[in-house]
């Protein structure tokens, strides 16, 4: 007699990590975002989080500094890199060869900060970081969940990550002091 078996595959998670910016970002407006020639890279002076999309899915947890309210809008993009036919991935292996990174419009949310702050010694900076709690969408492409409580408990953003080679998360600090974020990708 056979007898159906099932086998359970445990896959780990991977941790949250970050804070993207080691000093939180207060950008005042959006930097550029365009297609270009030399790889996009962090900048907290600007508000630009370029970060992995090492694998399917990109999650992120936004906080700063500021009262119960207070707000952010950010612009997250999915980056491609291009090159001719037969070219190198590898510019440094084939420096002939033009390569250009195209950035994709993924989400543009507004983040409130709620009550709910970081831990004393912690790793977001303790009591004066709120977490925010309400994310809205002024667009989103389909790949992108949010879960907004809106009862000072994080929210998050879940972005399938599409193919891009990197994910870039843009700030403009509309009312709150500076923000950030941790990210994970699964």
């Amino acid at each position: 007699m056979r007898t159906n078996t099932s086998t359970r595959v445990i896959v780990p998670m991977s941790p949250w990590n970050g804070p993207a910016f080691s000093t939180n970002t207060t950008a005042a407006s959006f930097a550029s975002i365009v297609p270009t020639t030399t790889k996009p890279s962090t900048n907290s002076s600007t508000g630009i989080a370029i970060l992995p999309a090492d694998n399917a899915v990109f999650r992120g947890v936004f906080y700063g500094e500021g009262a119960d309210g207070n707000t952010f809008d950010v612009k997250i993009v999915g980056w491609s890199r291009v090159w001719a036919d037969g070219a190198s991935v590898d510019p440094p292996a084939n420096p002939d060869k033009t390569v250009e990174w195209v950035p994709c419009a993924l989400a543009h949310l507004t983040c409130t900060l709620g009550t709910a702050s970081g831990a004393a010694s912690g790793v977001i900076g303790g009591a004066d970081h709120h977490f925010a709690d309400t994310i809205t969408s002024t667009y989103a492409s389909a790949a992108v969940n949010i879960l907004s409580p809106g009862d000072n408990i994080p929210g998050f953003v879940e972005i399938s990550t599409s193919g891009f080679q990197m994910i870039g998360v843009y700030f403009d600090m509309t009312g709150a002091t500076n923000g950030n974020l941790l990210y994970t990708t699964t």
